[in-house]
């Protein structure tokens, strides 16, 4: 089948379009598999005006090899021009309001600028699988009813290739902030691993970090725990919170600071919001990277950040106050302090099932296998065997040779909360079985038993 791209964004910083990433991500493989690629007109302009730099780190992110002329004419695109998007955004008060409106109602000027180009695409192309979005476009979704197809909702999650040895992307056939899909899913998954769970093959969080993580940065994992509390926040004027009604990040800090004192908060700003201020005096994580924000905190916080996936793959509590999907495994209000780690199992659908390795996700197979509603177990067995046979399976072989003190921490303790798992399990058992009729009913017995043999008398 062909699958079509569409990309539909609002310059938001000035300069860089908020989607350039996905653009080059989508072009490299729109290119490869022959699909048609519906953009706007100002993307293949900045395609070749930044510096090299900034386009190695957009390649090694998106995990492609670089984008010339040569592939871009390659690419069937259909183009919106800039008349085509003023004409949809000037209807908004704010480049903000038209982030918000758009992802969640269909909005009748853009419904009829991609109506007539997706006409021309349908009659020029057949059998047409479904459209490939980075956000979520309520008049896309619109649009893929009319057409009878599906949208493919994606985007990156913590896990990408700039501090991890591969990424991982979201997928998901409906509005990527809301958990509804991921819970029909993860119910499923749980159906199919008790009726098969010894064919589920179940990393340890030792081995998924050996998988994903170089021994250099394993090591970043010693860090001590200065904080209790690190708080992830996302843009100071983030689309995505508003338009889900997710918590803001001014609001956020003020709850926090009701039970926690600020020298025991650390703070990590979005990489795009360096220079904004806020009202108390917090200390500011500077790390290059989340993994060692993460390492420096007991406790993670966040409204809509992808830190908290990151934070529960090294065994952090999460609180995740967002609209997020993994919201389901980590608190989702503030007024829940118990220490609570993310189980090995969720971990594992999570890592193996839910999300998909950003290499893989826009392979035409691949697209094809998702399209023909496979089980969770299929899935995951498919994840698990692409990224054991494409990137890190040397990781898993060395794991006993670079262990850090904080993994062999994580193990020991995740064995431990399985034994008292167990102990607990046990201890039900046991009481089910003291007040069952037959333990009743047979009490007599036992201590005519016990008589013969010379013990004691039951109470």
């Amino acid at each position: 089948m062909k699958y079509i791209p569409i990309v539909f964004g609002i310059d938001h910083n000035n300069d860089i379009p908020i989607f350039f990433g996905s653009f080059c991500k989508f072009a490299y493989y729109a290119a490869k598999n022959k699909w048609p690629f519906v953009v706007q007109k100002h993307y293949l302009e900045k395609i070749f005006s930044f510096n090299k730099d900034f386009m190695d780190e957009v390649y090694q992110i998106n995990e492609i090899n670089s984008i010339d002329e040569k592939i871009i004419n390659n690419v069937d695109f259909y183009i919106i021009d800039e008349e085509q998007t003023k004409s949809v955004i000037n209807n908004f008060k704010s480049k903000e309001e038209a982030w918000i409106k758009l992802m969640n109602k269909k909005n009748n000027s853009l419904y009829l600028i991609l109506d007539s180009i997706l006409n021309d695409i349908f009659c020029k192309y057949k059998n047409i699988g479904g459209f490939i979005v980075w956000r979520h476009n309520e008049t896309i979704s619109q649009l893929a009813k009319k057409y009878g197809v599906k949208v493919i909702e994606m985007e990156l999650s913590g896990v990408r290739k700039k501090y991890y040895n591969f990424g991982l992307s979201y997928f998901q056939f409906s509005n990527k902030y809301s958990n509804n899909e991921l819970e029909f899913r993860y119910k499923r998954f749980l159906t199919e691993y008790k009726k098969k769970q010894d064919d589920f093959p179940i990393l340890s969080r030792t081995q998924i970090l050996n998988l994903i993580l170089e021994s250099d940065k394993i090591k970043q994992l010693n860090t001590i725990e200065e904080y209790d509390v690190g708080v992830a926040l996302g843009l100071k004027k983030d689309f995505e919170t508003l338009s889900t009604n997710s918590i803001q990040n001014d609001e956020l800090l003020k709850k926090i600071i009701t039970f926690e004192k600020t020298e025991n908060i650390l703070l990590r700003k979005h990489p795009a919001d360096a220079n904004y201020s806020y009202d108390c005096d917090f200390d500011i994580d500077n790390s290059n990277s989340s993994l060692k924000f993460v390492s420096r905190c007991h406790k993670i916080i966040s409204s809509v950040s992808n830190i908290n996936f990151e934070a529960m793959i090294l065994g952090k509590t999460c609180y995740t106050l967002g609209k997020m999907p993994f919201s389901v495994f980590s608190y989702t209000d503030l007024k829940y302090n118990d220490d609570y780690v993310i189980n090995i199992i969720d971990l594992n659908f999570l890592f193996f099932c839910y999300y998909v390795p950003y290499s893989l996700c826009l392979e035409n197979e691949y697209l094809d296998f998702r399209m023909t509603n496979p089980s969770e177990f299929e899935i995951y067995i498919k994840h698990y065997n692409y990224i054991l046979n494409n990137h890190s399976i040397i990781n898993l072989k060395r794991e006993n040779n670079i262990r850090s003190n904080y993994l062999k921490k994580c193990e020991l303790e995740e064995k431990c909360k399985l034994i008292c798992e167990k102990n607990i399990q046990l201890e039900n058992n046991i009481r089910e079985i003291l007040s069952s009729k037959s333990w009743k009913i047979t009490k007599p017995f036992r201590k005519i038993l016990k008589f013969i043999r010379g013990g004691s008398n039951e109470k």
